[in-house]
């Protein structure tokens, strides 16, 4: 092909009139005029109107980093169509053409019924189509940033489209024919027949000189005399030198023009960052300016009142967010830590959060030293840095589950601690699963069996056991309150079924479920999935080509979040309150009203057992009519004022509901069928640190991170760490396999050298029974494995029969070696939300709790330690290291 030229055609060329968007200059129009020419699939343009849709969108991003589109060229076009979509009949929508060259030939020959706009150049490709039209030979679509196409960009892409590709990666119809390999079809083309052989000795008699002349007369005498046979040879010979240059020169030629596509990309990044550096310079000497002419610097005298004010807090401040979160006032009260937020002490509080956490908050975060003194003498505290909003949450789970009380100690309206919860509190259930949901093997079971078991011949075991929490009645919400009712206590509950080892280890905790649902059918809800593991092939290199996004990825879904949305929640309130201002009286927290009917807004949530108590009750201490600040009993609600009061609020709930019906914006809570529950159960069963590749690496890192300070004798030793460590060899092949940089030093694996993870209670040996009570007799069949279980006796009447001696004793061996999953839901109700009777108001907030308990619950101390076939010694359990900083020696 390079002995091939192209001559082009002459061309008036005009580079501000120029119809095309590229940056070819002249040899676009050169080349489209000579493909006019020739009535070629190439000739013409390309109309494209500028949209904000999701297909437009995608388009444009191509054409912007393979025409190097100038900035001012694209705010040109954003500024014109949002004068056009604002006024339509004042201002004409944007449209540009591209010359049709640009595209590749197999590309435009596969476009059929092209319509006079670009919807068929935008629409995306799929793997398969793209592959049958073999149009993008030169570029690897699964890791080109320019081809992917991306379904969030502009308006987004239709539901129905992306359920039709299932989740699959569709890619762009870009225009990324390079000039060289246009130029050559257009000189293939030009170029129809050979060119004629020259004479040998006009040649010589015109150009060359004596010595060259004689040369290539010599061998032009010579070539005379050759045989048929020495031509055909030495034609072969040249045919085979010929390929295999033509082989080399078209791999350089491809490598030049990767080569290139790289420099221009690089070239186009480093033009962004520039601009974007620059954009930031000036906000920064901007927020400098402002600063500088608000604050003013502490004097001498200032600056030693304010050392003494801090000392004072730190020796005899109560509760608050100035001292919570201050290294001297923990030194003061060395187990504050462990009341607040269930942690040893301040330094293992703040080195557990910075590894759940990390570059999400910052630990060393003390408001106390981002007081801001202003030029009047006043003093302004910080906004709630995101480790202040982190550790509030944690202390709603552990402490004490009232926003009103958390909200005086920060300073803040209950509504606010409301709008943090939503945000950290799926953040705190998902390190929950991470800590809870782990993959046992039958090699990490063997190493942990405690004497006692071995002794017992229990070694091959694990146990479940099931626990209802009595809560709240909720009979204003009639769903609700039937799905809560148990008939194991004949009260409102909520239920769940924790799998643990002999050592205590929770490693399967299933969801919170509502009372009515039964401990046999909740192992057959996690056993439905069947023997089935997770696919780590698509796990590969997740890392780099799809890494977690915390503000995007750190979603925890409950079947809750079906019945109302908080924002939704949100704007009921708010529409209320500007009808009847005295409504809102605090009882009605955030999630209280699952279903939000009228009737629940009128009574506040209040049940009549509550309201004939003696305790108090949830409301503010404000707006009461007798003007007094205390509060109020459930006895002294139905008063004569609260009677009128109550008529008025019935009257602006009912206009209220009535506008949002009339407008359609009324949220109705879903009707509880059989097909609605299945799908919520689905959707929760799939849910957890085996939903995907991503959502894997998270848990994964977050135990490396903990097992690095478990081994380094910062952390104290616990369950998980004895697990972390008897498994890390599987956890960094996985963290390898997906490109983690915790595994950098580890050598990549096969696919078939990967540690399989089994889902929910497949992870569970087959050859290992299950030591259950007597209300998992016959779950056998319902275990994925099939895996034999052991329970006590059952009597028919228990009223009238006794278990004899013998087997009673003969019963001994399983109750002893159960006694450990027995004691679990004993450090699961250290977390303050799931005390006992947990009030109906949390109910929103008890999916999170109950995953934060149970993850919690495995970093305390084995209650059995492993015996013989253990890894570690006694000293493990000791913390001891050469480490002279270790806070346990």
């Amino acid at each position: 092909m390079s002995n091939i030229h192209f001559t082009p055609p002459s061309v008036k060329y005009n580079e501000t009139k120029k119809a095309c968007i590229c940056n070819w200059g002249i040899e676009c129009l050169q080349l489209k005029t000579y493909f006019d020419q020739q009535d070629h699939a190439l000739s013409g343009y390309v109309n494209f109107r500028y949209s904000s849709t999701c297909d437009f969108k995608n388009s444009w991003n191509a054409m912007v980093n393979l025409f190097h589109i100038p900035k001012a060229t694209r705010d040109d076009f954003e500024r014109r169509f949002n004068l056009w979509k604002n006024n339509p009949k004042e201002h004409k929508q944007p449209q540009f053409q591209v010359a049709r060259l640009h595209f590749p030939l197999q590309l435009v020959l596969g476009k059929t019924g092209v319509q006079k706009y670009g919807n068929a150049y935008s629409t995306p490709l799929t793997k398969e189509q793209a592959d049958t039209l073999q149009c993008y030979p030169d570029r690897d679509l699964i890791r080109d940033g320019v081809m992917i196409y991306d379904p969030t960009l502009g308006d987004g892409q239709s539901q129905n489209m992306q359920k039709k590709h299932k989740g699959k990666k569709q890619f762009r119809v870009a225009p990324c024919a390079s000039l060289r390999q246009v130029t050559e079809l257009a000189a293939t083309l030009q170029s129809n027949a050979p060119t004629p052989r020259t004479n040998m000795i006009t040649i010589r008699e015109a150009t060359f000189d004596a010595a060259v002349d004689r040369q290539l007369l010599d061998e032009f005498e010579e070539s005379e005399n050759r045989t048929p046979e020495e031509w055909r040879r030495l034609l072969s010979r040249k045919d085979v030198e010929l390929t295999n240059r033509d082989t080399v020169i078209a791999n350089l030629q491809m490598e030049k023009e990767s080569l290139i596509q790289q420099l221009e990309q690089a070239r186009y990044a480093l033009d962004e960052a520039k601009i974007a550096n620059d954009k930031y310079r000036k906000k920064s000497k901007r927020a400098q300016s402002q600063y500088e002419a608000a604050v003013e610097e502490i004097k001498d005298g200032d600056d030693k009142t304010i050392k003494q004010f801090k000392q004072l807090l730190a020796e005899s401040g109560g509760l608050s967010r100035l001292t919570i979160f201050n290294d001297r006032w923990h030194e003061n009260h060395p187990t504050a830590a462990k009341l607040l937020w269930g942690y040893n002490n301040w330094e293992e509080t703040k080195l557990y959060v910075d590894a759940f956490f990390e570059g999400e908050v910052d630990v060393a975060d003390d408001p106390i030293h981002e007081i801001t003194f202003l030029k009047d003498g006043s003093m302004k505290l910080p906004n709630l840095s995101p480790f202040e909003q982190c550790m509030l949450c944690r202390l709603y789970f552990h402490c004490f589950s009232q926003q009103q009380l958390i909200g005086l100690c920060f300073a803040r309206h209950r509504t606010r601690i409301g709008q943090i919860l939503k945000v950290w509190a799926p953040k705190w259930a998902n390190i929950g699963d991470d800590l809870s949901h782990l993959d046992i093997t039958a090699d990490y079971l063997s190493k942990e069996v405690p004497n006692k078991n071995l002794e017992l011949n229990r070694g091959k075991a694990v146990y479940p056991d099931g626990k209802d929490w009595h809560m709240g009645t909720k009979r204003n919400d009639t769903a609700v309150a039937k799905s809560t009712y148990s008939s194991k206590n004949d009260e409102d509950a909520f239920r769940s079924v924790c799998m643990s080892t002999a050592t205590g280890l929770v490693f399967e905790p299933s969801p919170a479920f509502a009372g009515r649902a039964g401990e046999r059918q909740i192992i057959r809800y996690m056993s439905s999935l069947g023997p089935l593991n997770a696919n780590t092939e698509d796990w590969e290199d997740v890392a780099l080509h799809d890494p977690w996004i915390p503000s995007e990825d750190d979603k925890f879904y409950t079947a809750l979040d079906d019945a109302l949305k908080p924002n939704e929640f949100d704007d009921i309130l708010q529409e209320i309150m500007e009808k009847s201002p005295t409504l809102i009286n605090g009882a009605l927290d955030d999630g209280v009203l699952l279903t939000c009917s009228p009737n629940a807004l009128l009574d506040g949530g209040m049940t009549f057992a509550e309201a004939e108590s003696d305790n108090e009750s949830d409301l503010d201490d404000q707006d009461n009519d007798n003007g007094d600040n205390q509060p109020r009993r459930g006895r002294d609600i139905f008063c004569l004022n609260d009677a009128f009061k109550s008529f008025d609020n019935m009257v602006a709930c009912y206009e209220v509901d009535k506008d949002q019906r009339e407008n359609g914006k009324r949220k109705r809570a879903p009707i509880l069928t059989v097909e609605t529950l299945k799908e919520q159960a689905d959707k929760k069963l799939r849910e957890g640190p085996n939903k995907s590749g991503k959502r894997k690496l998270r848990q994964l890192e977050v135990h490396q991170r903990l097992h690095l300070l478990y081994e380094s004798g910062c952390l104290r030793k616990c369950a998980l760490s004895f697990f972390l460590l008897a498994t890390e060899s599987d956890r960094l092949k996985l963290l390898s396999w997906m490109g983690s940089s915790y595994a950098d030093n580890i050598q990549k694996p096969n696919l078939d050298d990967l540690p399989k993870i089994p889902l929910r209670y497949a992870k569970i040996p087959a050859d290992y029974i299950v030591g259950a009570d007597k209300g998992f007799t016959d779950i056998k069949w319902d275990m994925p494995n099939l895996n034999e279980e052991e329970t006590p006796v059952k009597l028919q009447n228990s009223k009238t029969h006794r278990l004899s001696t013998e087997q009673i004793i003969s019963e001994v061996p399983l109750t002893t070696c159960r006694a450990t999953c027995e004691t679990v839901f004993d450090r699961v109700q250290e977390e303050g939300i799931m005390h006992e009777k947990v009030p109906y108001w949390i109910i929103p907030y008890i999916p999170h709790g109950h995953a934060v308990a149970f993850g919690h619950a495995n970093l305390f101390k084995p209650l059995r330690l492993p015996g013989k076939n253990s890894i570690v010694g006694d000293d493990y359990w000791d913390n001891k290291t050469d480490d002279p900083n270790n806070p346990y020696i």
